[in-house]
């Protein structure tokens, strides 16, 4: 069941990149961030309506406001870099994650780690490089700029799912969500006036299609990842997570005909080492008895 919690928030996930280009179409990266919080909140609130529950949020836990500027910053810096560059290239943020979830599982949660996750780590590092300055420069798309802004939206991502392994350990799933994005999306929609134009071309019913299931994708995928990290350690869930860059990629070649460089591949097939790496048992024990 765990396993079924991590896999498909990760599945929705992959398919983020897809939806932004789509949504990119007519709206402006900023309009996109506050859809994504907007809808999401939206079906947030219809579930619990259906569920006949009442949430329980409780404003005054510093990690909502926390978790909810991280993630408004994560959403901001990744619009940006998806609108102008490929579908795929914020898979860059896996990797960047995964040693940001290392550092973050053992200083504050103290899990314990050893030489063969650092190495790993070091692995992921390596592989985030080739694909972020490398693939996507060779791509002709925002280069170096975008690999900085997928850094900095991975370092907010973290952050975020950092904040919602703290918060529950008192709110439930929906609760915890429900505050976080509805923080969220006021701090995405305040600097929209000042943002420039909005709209990046005329209204499209498939833009704006992408843009309410870019908001049901950050709705339910966090109402189950919130569920799943209550239940497996921080640095269980965070790599996980990082598995979604292969489907980001085969979503990309089958639907928009978008070809990883050779560059990209060989980036791609290091880091996903280094989480293979990070993932086996840390000692084989044989069976007694």
């Amino acid at each position: 069941m765990n396993a079924i919690l991590l896999l498909v928030p990760i599945l929705m996930w992959s398919c983020v990149g897809i939806l932004v280009k789509v949504a990119a179409l007519s709206f402006s990266p900023p309009v996109i961030s506050f859809f994504r919080f907007f809808f999401g909140l939206a079906f947030l609130g219809l579930w619990l309506l259906a569920r006949r529950r009442r949430a329980r949020i409780d404003f005054s836990n510093p990690w909502i406001w926390v978790a909810a500027a991280a993630k408004s910053f994560n959403y901001i810096a990744e619009n940006q870099a998806l609108t102008h560059g490929a579908s795929w290239g914020y898979i860059v943020e896996q990797p960047v994650q995964a040693v940001v979830f290392m550092f973050v599982s053992v200083l504050f949660f103290r899990e314990r780690l050893g030489a063969r996750k650092a190495g790993a780590a070091l692995l992921c590092v390596v592989g985030a490089l080739l694909i972020g300055v490398k693939g996507i420069a060779s791509a002709r798309t925002g280069g170096t700029l975008d690999f900085v802004l997928f850094a900095l939206a991975a370092c907010g991502a973290s952050i975020h799912m950092m904040g919602q392994k703290v918060m529950m350990r008192t709110m439930d799933s929906e609760s915890m969500n429900l505050g976080t994005f509805l923080v969220a999306s006021g701090i995405t929609l305040l600097p929209l006036p000042f943002s420039g134009p909005l709209l990046a071309g005329a209204p499209s019913i498939a833009a704006t299609a992408a843009s309410v299931a870019l908001g049901f994708i950050t709705g339910a995928s966090f109402l189950l990842w919130g569920v799943a990290l209550s239940r497996v350690p921080f640095l269980v869930s965070g790599i996980s997570a990082n598995s979604l860059s292969v489907f980001a990629l085969l979503w990309g070649i089958l639907l928009r005909d978008e070809w990883p460089d050779a560059w990209s591949l060989w980036g791609t097939a290091i880091f996903v080492a280094g989480l293979v790496a990070m993932n086996l048992p840390t000692r084989w024990k044989p069976k007694t008895g």
